[in-house]
């Protein structure tokens, strides 16, 4: 009976401590919890999402395409929406210096033509250009292109045979060239006829030294006769 005490005693020491031990481990699994919160709310910080945008991608992941090193180069004509292939064929004839370029629409039988001459430089860049063709109102005209730059308006002068030189205001540039327009008079006529000399002057920019060309309108009639 003297054992029962002890043993009670024995009993509520071994309760207390193992209820401290108890106590320990939920002091520390709620230690470990809250580190984990801490994790977790360090998560959320606002770094983190920079983190993951820079983060190399996933193991598996396709890789994006690379630009191909070759490409097929498309047709030189413009072939009109919905038209089937091969309704549309194209005629090249050279008339010495000029060159009669015409798009026939099988289908339609109609044919769109102009008359073009290149003047390139000694690294073969395009120094000028001009093509004959129709207006929207059916009228011949030409237009010239010259590689001019800059925000000034530019001007370029063209003589033909005996003729005094005449402006043409290039009113519409790009980034590579400006355009203009001359319309065929009754004495440009004459001039295409007699396969008149012509001399061409502009300045690429209002620093530069003018640029001064010469070529020819013999050719230019054949071409034209041709087209009829």
């Amino acid at each position: 009976m003297a054992a029962s005490p002890a043993g009670s005693g024995f009993g509520a020491t071994g309760r207390r401590a193992r209820a401290r031990k108890g106590g320990a481990k939920s002091s520390a699994m709620r230690a470990g919890l809250g580190a984990l919160g801490l994790v977790l709310l360090a998560g959320a910080s606002p770094e983190a999402p920079q983190l993951r945008g820079l983060s190399a991608p996933e193991a598996g992941a396709p890789a994006p395409d690379p630009e191909p090193a070759y490409r097929l180069k498309p047709a030189d004509i413009a072939v009109p929406e919905g038209a089937p292939r091969g309704s549309v064929r194209r005629l090249i004839q050279p008339f010495g210096p000029w060159t009669l370029i015409c798009d026939e629409d099988l289908r339609r039988r109609t044919k769109i033509c102009n008359v073009s001459q290149t003047i390139l430089d000694r690294s073969g860049v395009v120094a000028f250009s001009w093509s004959l063709s129709a207006t929207r109102a059916g009228a011949p005209a030409f237009i010239l292109r010259a590689p001019i730059a800059g925000p000034a308006r530019p001007l370029l002068t063209l003589r033909i045979a005996a003729a005094g030189p005449r402006a043409i205001d290039l009113a519409r540039c790009d980034a590579r060239q400006c355009l203009g327009f001359l319309p065929v008079t009754p004495g440009l006529r004459a001039a295409i006829r007699a396969g008149a000399a012509v001399e061409i002057a502009y300045r690429a920019d209002a620093e530069a030294a003018p640029i001064r060309l010469s070529t020819t309108l013999d050719g230019l009639a054949g071409a034209l006769a041709a087209i009829r």
